[in-house]
């Protein structure tokens, strides 16, 4: 399942503050899962003239699970993603066109 939420990351690169979007819809396993994992994240402090920054972005997490049997379940991150909410121009990549790519025929 694709889980979504916001991230703040203090100064020195520790995790301040999440949220996961929609919380209460998803099963509480998963949440008390993320929520752990979060809770031992530690990041590169991100740096702006020379000097460390707190940043807040928006997150990604891949969550897989696999049912063992009907109580027990192994659960893991699969991928995470990080994007800031806002992005300089000439700074982030972007695509004025998303024109799918030409593959063969064959």
């Amino acid at each position: 399942m694709l889980v979504t939420g916001d991230l703040e990351v203090s100064a020195d690169g520790s995790v301040r503050t999440h949220a996961i979007d929609d919380a209460g819809k998803l099963p509480k396993g998963v949440v008390d899962f993320i929520q752990k994992s979060i809770d031992t994240w530690k990041f590169d402090p991100v740096l702006v003239d020379g000097e460390a920054v707190a940043i807040r972005n928006k997150m990604s997490l891949l969550v897989v699970a696999k049912k063992y049997d009907d109580d027990h379940y192994s659960i893991r991150l699969q991928a995470t993603n990080f994007y800031p909410y806002k992005t300089q121009e000439g700074v982030e990549v972007g695509s004025r066109n998303m024109a799918p790519p030409r593959f063969p025929m064959a």
